[in-house]
């Protein structure tokens, strides 16, 4: 088609061409969701996460806690629709039996995606927020003026916005000011570096251009510790696997008829420090 193209950016034009934020917005599209719960609508973002190292990468679903909240997340028999652009078809899940975050303060909702949900395409964490999780540190780096931009859909229709961080509360370092343009329905979107990896999620707009997000890298430490650390499935496998160990202790006890050699094997146990730290690799 000739003629002028209606551009896709909103905010920031001249930092990038139409054709670039185009192939953008295509690579990126499976990427993300359209969320409809009851009357309310946003954005949603595909992506894994270290659970609870980097060796076990959990599949989940982020958006905003004032789209999906707690009265939804731990009602029983509840399912939530999203959809995804190139599915073009709604997608129903329902949140029994998925390890699952919400919190108010963050507004920040994390659900446990499965197999059987279908979602092919995930988005990758920043490196520095990776390892922000797993050494459990609290920004030490300064992300002010990086340029990012947001994949979003606002009132419904996807489109991309680029920008730059503004700020970091002082009073909440896990909150944000960003200058990417949003609209309703843009709420839950994923925020991006230009590696195209996510940093953080937009969570409502302010005044003039200027808006609030959160870096994802502390509510998702809370997702793990309370699922993983503090779960009882991990305390239950972790009792099973030392039952194993005392049992085969006893069997080596039976078998002996040298209460010398009983003594050493124990000795030998003591000195190669079994702890708990030890077993949960093999978890």
């Amino acid at each position: 088609m000739e003629g002028k193209k209606e551009s896709l950016l909103t905010g920031y034009p001249s930092l990038i061409t139409y054709e670039c934020s185009k192939k953008i917005v295509e690579q990126m599209e499976n990427n993300i969701c359209k969320v409809k719960v009851n009357q309310e609508q946003g954005t949603g973002l595909f992506c894994r996460i270290p659970f609870p190292d980097m060796n076990h990468l959990l599949p989940v679903l982020i958006t905003n806690n004032h789209i999906i909240d707690k009265n939804i997340l731990y009602k029983e028999n509840t399912n939530i629709s999203f959809k995804i652009k190139s599915d073009n078809i709604i997608k129903n899940i329902c949140l029994d039996n998925r390890m699952k975050y919400t919190n108010e303060k963050y507004d920040i909702t994390i659900i446990e995606l499965k197999e059987k949900d279908e979602i092919k395409n995930y988005l990758e964490l920043d490196d520095v927020i990776i390892k922000n999780i797993l050494n459990n540190q609290n920004y030490d780096i300064e992300y002010l003026d990086e340029t990012i931009y947001i994949i979003q859909y606002p009132k419904g229709k996807l489109s991309v916005s680029y920008g730059i961080l503004y700020g970091i509360y002082e009073d909440n370092k896990y909150n944000f000011n960003h200058k990417c343009n949003t609209e309703p329905g843009s709420s839950g979107s994923p925020i991006l570096n230009m590696n195209n990896k996510l940093i953080g999620i937009h969570k409502e707009g302010l005044y003039d251009n200027l808006n609030k997000g959160i870096f994802v890298d502390y509510p998702i430490k809370e997702f793990i510790h309370l699922n993983y650390y503090n779960n009882y499935n991990y305390k239950e496998k972790l009792n099973a696997i030392l039952k194993d160990f005392n049992d085969v202790i006893e069997y080596k006890r039976v078998l002996s008829n040298s209460e010398g050699k009983l003594k050493q094997s124990k000795s030998k146990i003591k000195n190669n420090d079994i702890s708990e730290k030890k077993f949960i690799n093999r978890i």
